[in-house]
């Protein structure tokens, strides 16, 4: 459990570090993440699924720039 933690850690800081340099969308991979979260959830998914799917939308949304 604790190598999912720290591959976590990592993501969340890579992801800050792509929004620090773009001041002007800064937060929008957070609320991407936690809007996915809720809708995950809302649709029913499992603990997993929906941890996955946020993680998705945390780091997802900027792998297409």
């Amino acid at each position: 459990m604790q190598h999912i933690e720290a591959l976590l850690q990592s993501l969340f800081i890579m992801s800050s570090m792509v929004e620090a340099r773009d001041t002007y969308t800064g937060g929008h991979l957070w609320r991407v993440g936690q809007f996915s979260r809720l809708l995950a959830g809302a649709a029913g998914l499992s603990r997993q699924e929906v941890a996955r799917i946020s993680i998705t939308g945390l780091i997802g949304n900027k792998l297409w720039y």
